[in-house]
């Protein structure tokens, strides 16, 4: 019952809207039966997020998605920020991911580095 990934590849990442979704092929193999996986990475919420798909069209429709729901584009969301601003703070909070600290806390150091030389 076990599986294991044989080999990986990058494909052509999905872009738009300042944004780029990485699609990542592997061949697994599940119980002797060999499968092509397709796996997308992101950052939502300052946490990496994967999602898979059982085929590459299907993995670019999910990147599709994904990129018009960071850029709070969907017709359903509120937008309070422009997109170049969601942009900006998409950039920022995926800089800050690896560290592991909120993009709130990097604003509140900055600000109190500042603060003493009158900036």
């Amino acid at each position: 019952m076990g599986s294991k990934a044989d080999s990986k590849e990058t494909l052509e990442p999905v872009t738009g809207k300042g944004f780029s979704i990485p699609i990542y092929k592997a061949t697994v193999e599940v119980n002797g039966t060999r499968y092509d996986s397709f796996m997308l990475a992101y950052y939502k919420n300052k946490k990496r997020i994967r999602e898979r798909a059982k085929t590459e069209v299907l993995a670019k429709k999910r990147a599709k998605e994904i990129i018009e729901e960071l850029a709070g584009s969907k017709p359903s969301d509120p937008q309070p920020f422009t997109s170049t601003q969601i942009r900006t703070i998409h950039n920022a909070a995926e800089t800050l991911a690896p560290l592991n600290i909120p993009l709130s806390e990097a604003a509140s150091r900055l600000g109190e580095f500042f603060i003493p030389l009158n900036c």
